[in-house]
């Protein structure tokens, strides 16, 4: 069975947007801030601000860790 494949989300200085909607790693709303001062939030909580929904109005983006989508399956010894 195919899957839909998903687009790479924007992370971060990739995210174009000039105002989001920001969500907390907890799910609470944070509110519409701009991106300079999401992305300052985000380096003070030590997360990562992920654009999750691009095409909302505005468009949404959550603080969390993205480094943990980047985990290796262990090998076969």
């Amino acid at each position: 069975m195919k899957g839909k494949q998903i687009a790479e989300l924007n992370v971060n200085e990739e995210i174009k947007s000039k105002k989001l909607l920001v969500i907390a790693p907890d799910g609470v709303q944070v509110g519409e801030l701009e991106l300079k001062k999401a992305l300052i939030l985000a380096e003070e909580l030590e997360l990562d601000l992920v654009e999750v929904s691009p095409e909302s109005k505005p468009p949404v983006a959550r603080l969390m860790a993205v480094s943990y989508t980047h985990l290796t399956l262990p090998t076969k010894a």
